[in-house]
């Protein structure tokens, strides 16, 4: 079995969220092949023991220069007791910024596609597409980051333990999910909207919101001014019996890597409708719809409140899902960079490893 001499440390900005998810995963999926690993991250997750876990106190702004010199001493440290210097592996940028102001030369995984949005010559932009410079090897998780950028799309976790849903599962009336964070970047204001517009041509329409954030009060304020039935479930963390429920599931946002939710969606068989990103259309491709605002997500959800469309779309976009995902492993490939050669694919590993876990000894 081919081990690497030096131990991994993966920080992550956090251990909540798509991130979060993805730096915990890859903890399970290297651990393995990795004589020494740990997750240096704030808070703590039921998946891994807390001696897996180094803490990290990660501002929430890389603007808050003293919490994020506090957070790289306290890397520094972490780093410090080690017998042999790990490799670093840094998930999201501040993770990155705080890795190289403890003094190292991380590999790293960005997360944040608001870079897109930038004007093509913008200052920020241009710094943005040198990043790279300072690391080992960056990996983007959505497409056209930048020349410097490799594409390394991730895999949702809990799509091992999915299998395709019967269309006859779904609520008798049109039902629409959305799943993600009530923020800002999300625009669930896109969602209530073409739900409530949607809702005049199609008696019986309803929506189904989980999520939590700072933005659901005044989501769900602007859906009892429009009078559109939206159930709002909160964070959910197990979404399967709301995914048999859907028609079709929503994500609009002002950007994004290659969402999770909709990985799941797809996997399962549910036509999604998307705000038109480089992640969504990637992942997405031709089959999936896609709105830049309330009237034409409108639209979208009224086509698909034909069962034989829903039907075929969602039929669709499971088979897109399975084929492009088959080949995509970044597990394996961060041990590859790390060790210098070709890794087996980690995917059954983790799905081995938890199904034991899970069973009665």
């Amino acid at each position: 079995m081919i081990r690497p001499e030096r131990p991994l440390v993966v920080v992550a900005d956090t251990m909540k969220g798509g991130l979060g998810e993805a730096a915990i995963d890859q903890l399970m999926a290297l651990r393995r092949f990795v004589p020494e690993i740990r997750l240096a991250a704030p808070g703590s997750s039921p998946r891994i023991s807390a001696s897996a876990c180094l803490p990290i106190d990660m501002p929430s702004s890389v603007r808050d220069v003293p919490a994020m010199w506090s957070a790289a001493r306290q890397l520094r440290r972490h780093l410090r007791s080690f017998a042999v210097r790990p490799v670093v592996h840094a998930h999201g940028l501040r993770s990155m910024a705080v890795s190289l102001l403890a003094g190292v030369r991380p590999l790293v995984t960005n997360h944040n596609g608001s870079y897109m949005n930038l004007r093509r010559h913008d200052p920020r932009r241009i710094i943005f597409g040198l990043l790279p410079l300072l690391t080992r090897r960056a990996f983007s998780v959505y497409p056209g980051a930048g020349r410097l950028w490799r594409f390394l799309p991730l895999r949702s976790p809990r799509l091992r333990d999915l299998e395709p849903f019967d269309f006859d599962d779904v609520d008798a009336s049109p039902s629409f999910v959305w799943i993600g964070r009530l923020s800002a970047q999300k625009r669930p204001d896109v969602f209530v909207r073409a739900l409530a517009e949607a809702s005049e041509w199609v008696p019986g329409l309803r929506g189904i919101v989980l999520g939590d954030g700072e933005l659901r009060p005044s989501a769900e304020l602007l859906a009892r001014e429009l009078g559109v039935p939206i159930e709002f479930l909160g964070e959910c963390q197990d979404v399967v019996p709301q995914l048999r429920r859907a028609w079709a599931v929503c994500l609009f946002s002002d950007f994004e890597g290659v969402p999770f939710a909709i990985e799941e969606a797809m996997w399962v068989g549910r036509a999604v409708v998307l705000t038109p990103l480089p992640g969504n259309e990637w992942l997405g491709g031709e089959n999936a719809l896609y709105a830049r605002d309330p009237s034409e997500a409108a639209r979208h959800l009224l086509r698909l409140s034909d069962p034989s469309f829903a039907r075929s779309r969602g039929l669709e976009a499971a088979r897109r899902v399975r084929e492009l995902l088959a080949q995509v492993d970044s597990h394996a490939t961060v041990l590859s960079v790390v060790t210098r050669r070709e890794v087996r694919s980690s995917w059954d590993t983790v799905r081995d490893e938890e199904t034991t876990s899970r069973s009665p000894r």
